[in-house]
Order: structure tokens, then C-alpha cells, then sequence
């Protein structure tokens, strides 16, 4: 009786946790050890937030961020509005300023609650705007260019500040429970990667059988799966109606008051872009918003992480990006580009998905294997030559040159694509294993939010100054006969973009730490500065 007595108390106790949130509501030979160990740590609201907002909205609906059923369609849609390369690629840096503003998201939901949540309304608000405009996008092929645009950038606004609002709350977790850590990112990041292939695999073919808006269909509903994160409280959110908006200070207010300008001064290059202004003044708007942010950020960091946050910035901006001009070259049809590669979307949107990807995580265990003791300096000299040598390969197809050698055009983008995942990721791991030793304590979150958010917004900026490039050396295709003359100097804008990310490795060791990647950074501790 002793024993049945002990067995029937356990079982209450484990049916109380799973009502509260807590603990494992499946059991027996079906679960795995692993999702039991993580249910049983985080409970299972908080596994469920995650596959909603992360591996079925970031993963699945946007590929990672800024791909996948959402970002892969955009430059197909715009070019049947017969957009100008440069254009394009001003366009879609604009819709995906969100990603750039998440400190200004952040912000708004820790100082301003809506009936005392910080969390929850927020998610049910960004859905509801997201999934209405994945709807409108499917529905109506007849929408405005401005309105289109409009329709994107609240589209990329759900998904961006939906993950945030899930990396503030899981991190919470992750403070109280650090040993578990590791298994929750693989959890995250490892799902996302699932979402990310599948949805590579099937938006080529959707968009080649159903049409170019078809991927919005299908990723309507499964973004409409987050209304449940609200309905059923994941976040574990409870109410303070007694404050109506958190006061800001100490080391919180010059990242708030930095958050705060670079936010809206973005927004508004973004809502310029869309709505009015030629290319020159954007690119005029964009060189001043470089500046600006570079400033303010560089005053309310500490030494040590405003000199990295110059450098990495820096050399995001100096990635003119020519993405616009070359997705027309691969993509144009015999009538536009007689001479083309001809590639079909299904080749271009999934097949060269599908390598990229498996070849980034090729790219991660070589890192992970052999340069993990590298120091600072030299693996980011190294990832940047490699980005560079790469980058100036492309020359070789922009040029036909392959195809003189009966090099198929189909195998040289997959090879050179291949090449370049595992390059950028060797590049990218570092980068963003600096930026997280670079976060003080107390502060991690919004200090992590901003150097993430300059990093995307320095990428942006990238785009507005590599469309000038387009513009000045005559590329300028749209998708329509005679495509064939504005390709004449893309072969010259592809040196020009791949050489440029090298010029700030002549600041590397004054900017970068000269240590290994397992020394802890010195002066990275400190708050930052109050003077702000």
C-alpha cells in the first residue's frame, strides 16, 4: 500500500506540472529522451512557442528570416511589374528593414504593455497584420506596387518581431536552467534548419505550377498558427495592470535612446523607399543613416564593442550587393536573354536552396572541427579573402566564359554556390560568437537585439549603395526583350562587389581583438555608457 500510495502521489504531482505548464504531457516508449529531457525542463507551452514562432514561422513561412514561402517569391512578383534591377534590390532591402529595427520592437513591448502584457497582445497583433497580408498578397493580383511593398514589410514585421518577443522569453529559461541550454538552441536552430529545407523543397515547384503567389497561400495558415501562442499564454504571461509602461535607466537607457533613433530613422528610409523618392535620394538617405547609427552606437558602447560593432558594420556595408541584377540574369527567358542560363524556378528557388543549405552545415563542422582556436584577426581575414575569391568566380558564368568551356551553367551555379555556403559560414560563426561575448551582464538581450540589428542594417544599407553601383555602370535590366545589352558590365559590378568587403581587413587588428575565440574579451563587462 506504501508503494501505491507513493506511485498515485507522483502521478498528481506530474498531472499538476503538465496543468501549469510544466513537464512532459506525453509519456511512455513514443517520446524520446531527448524532447522528454526538454519538456521536463522548460515544460511543454514553452517547446510549443518555439515550433510555433520559430520552426513553423521563421523555419517554414520565411526560410530562416528573410527566404522561404515568403522572401523567395519577391524578386519573381516584382518582376512582373517589370521592376529595375537596382529598384528591386531597393525594394526588397525595404521590406526587410524589420529585421534591422527589432531594439526599436523590443522597446515598444517592454515600455509599453497592453493591459499589463508585454508579450502576449503582441504576438496576436503582428499575426493578425502578417496573415492578413499574406492573404491579400495570394488573393489580389491586382495590388498596387506601394501596396505590394506595404504588404511585405508587415509581413517580415511579424516574423521579425515575433522573434524577438520568443528569444525574450526563452532566454529567461535558458537563465534559470543553463545546463539545458545547449539542447533547447539545437531544439531551435536544428528545427528551423527542417523548416527552412522544407519549405525550399516545395516553393520552387509551387510557384512553377501555381503561380508566383501560391507560396502565400500555403503560408498564410501556418502563420495563423501563433494566434494560439496568445490564446493558450505560452509565454506564461501574467498581468500588471498597475504599471502602464516601464520606466528606462541605468545602463538600459543609451542602448534605449540608440534603439530608439536608428529604429525610426531606418522605418523612415524603409517608408521612403516604398513610397516616393529616386534612387539617388535613397542612397543619400542611406549613406546619412550609416553614419548616424555608427555614431550613436559608437557613443553609448564601450570602447571594446564599439570598435567591433564598427568593423563588422563597416564591412556590411561595403557588401554591394548585385543580387538584383544577377537573380534577372539567371532567371531571364530566351526572349529577354537569348544567350542566358534559362534557369527554371524550381532550379533556382529549390535546387540551389537545397545545396546552400546543406552545404552551410558542411561549412559549420568544418568550422566546429579545425578553427574553433583560431584567433579573431585571422580567421575573419581568412573567411573575407575566401568570401572575396569566391565572389570574383562569379565573373566566370556573368561573362559565359563557362559555357565557351562546355561548362553547363546548371553545374557551375551549383558548384560555386556550394563553395561559397561553406565559405560564409566559416565567416559568419565567428562573427556571431564575438557578438555574444560581447554582451554585458544585465543587458544581454537589448545589447544582443542592437549589434544584431546593425549588422542587418549595415547588410540593408549594402543593398541601397550596391543599386547605385548597378545604376552607374548601365545594369539595369527589368526582365523584358532586350535584356541582353544591360548585362555588359555586370561581370565588372561583380569585381567591384566582391573586392570591397576587403577594404576594412586594413582595420582588422585595430578593431578586431587579437585572441583566440576561447579567451574571454576584456572590457566587454562593462555596462555601456550613461553619457548618452
Amino acid at each position: 500500500m506504501h508503494g501505491t500510495d507513493e506511485h498515485l502521489h507522483f502521478e498528481g504531482e506530474a498531472e499538476k506540472e503538465v496543468e501549469e505548464g510544466h513537464g512532459c504531457p506525453v509519456e511512455g516508449p513514443v517520446t524520446c529522451s531527448f524532447f522528454k529531457n526538454l519538456c521536463d525542463a522548460f515544460g511543454w507551452k514553452l517547446l510549443l512557442l518555439v515550433g510555433l514562432a520559430e520552426i513553423t514561422l521563421k523555419g517554414f513561412v520565411a526560410g530562416g528570416g528573410s527566404g522561404g514561402l515568403v522572401g523567395t517569391p519577391i524578386e519573381f512578383l516584382l518582376k512582373e511589374y517589370e521592376v529595375k534591377a537596382a529598384d528591386l534590390q531597393v525594394y526588397k532591402s525595404a521590406v526587410l528593414i524589420p529585421w534591422a529595427i527589432k531594439p526599436l520592437f523590443g522597446l515598444i513591448a517592454d515600455s509599453m504593455p497592453i493591459l499589463g502584457f508585454n508579450r502576449t497582445p503582441y504576438f496576436a497583433l503582428n499575426s493578425i497584420c502578417g496573415v492578413s497580408a499574406l492573404f491579400l498578397i495570394g488573393f489580389f493580383p491586382s495590388l498596387s506596387l506601394p501596396i505590394l511593398l506595404l504588404m511585405f514589410f508587415l509581413v517580415f514585421m511579424d516574423i521579425a518581431w515575433s522573434d524577438l518577443l520568443t528569444e525574450a522569453v526563452y532566454s529567461t529559461h535558458l537563465r534559470e536552467k543553463p545546463d539545458q541550454g545547449p539542447s533547447l538552441i539545437s531544439f531551435i536552430w536544428g528545427g528551423i534548419g527542417i523548416g527552412k529545407l522544407f519549405c525550399i523543397s516545395i516553393v520552387g515547384i509551387l510557384m512553377e505550377k501555381v503561380g508566383n503567389r501560391a507560396p502565400y497561400l500555403i503560408a498564410a495558415p501556418a502563420a495563423a498558427f501563433t494566434l494560439l501562442i496568445t490564446f493558450l499564454n505560452l509565454p506564461e504571461e501574467t498581468s500588471r495592470r498597475g504599471r502602464c509602461c516601464k520606466k528606462l535607466g541605468g545602463s538600459e537607457m543609451p542602448l534605449a535612446i540608440v534603439g530608439l533613433v536608428i529604429g525610426l530613422g531606418a522605418l523612415s528610409l524603409a517608408l521612403l523607399s516604398v513610397f516616393g523618392g529616386n534612387l539617388y535620394t535613397k542612397v543619400i538617405c542611406a549613406g546619412i543613416l550609416a553614419v548616424v547609427a555608427l555614431s550613436l552606437v559608437s557613443a553609448a558602447l564601450t570602447p571594446i564593442v564599439a570598435k567591433v560593432n564598427a568593423f563588422f558594420f563597416i564591412q556590411s556595408i561595403c557588401s554591394f550587393s548585385i543580387s538584383g541584377a544577377s537573380f534577372y540574369f539567371f532567371t531571364d527567358g530566351p526572349e529577354a536573354y537569348p544567350d542566358g542560363p534559362h534557369l527554371s524556378k524550381v532550379f533556382y528557388s529549390s535546387a540551389i536552396g537545397f545545396v546552400s543549405t546543406v552545404f552551410s552545415l558542411l561549412g559549420m563542422v568544418i568550422y566546429n572541427r579545425w578553427m574553433q582556436h583560431w584567433r579573431y584577426p585571422f580567421i575573419l581575414m581568412m573567411g573575407s579573402l575566401l568570401s572575396c575569391a569566391c565572389n570574383l568566380v562569379s565573373c566566370i558564368v556573368f561573362t559565359r566564359t563557362n559555357v565557351r568551356f562546355g561548362i553547363s551553367d546548371k553545374f557551375f551555379v551549383l558548384a560555386s554556390d556550394a563553395v561559397q555556403m561553406v565559405v560564409m559560414e566559416i565567416a559568419w560563426l565567428p562573427n556571431m560568437l564575438l557578438m555574444s561575448q560581447l554582451c554585458p551582464k544585465g543587458c544581454e538581450a537589448t545589447m544582443f537585439a542592437l549589434l544584431a540589428g546593425m549588422g542587418n542594417l549595415g547588410a540593408n544599407l549594402g543593398n541601397y549603395f550596391g543599386a547605385f553601383l548597378l545604376q552607374l555602370l548601365g545594369v539595369q535590366p527589368t526582365g523584358a526583350a532586350g535584356d541582353e545589352e544591360q548585362f555588359q558590365n555586370l561581370w565588372f559590378a561583380a569585381v567591384v562587389s566582391a573586392i570591397a568587403p576587403c577594404i576594412p581587413l586594413v582595420l582588422v587588428f585595430q578593431l578586431i581583438p587579437n585572441i583566440s575565440q576561447k579567451d574571454p574579451i576584456k572590457g566587454s563587462s562593462s555596462p555601456p555608457r550613461a553619457a548618452l
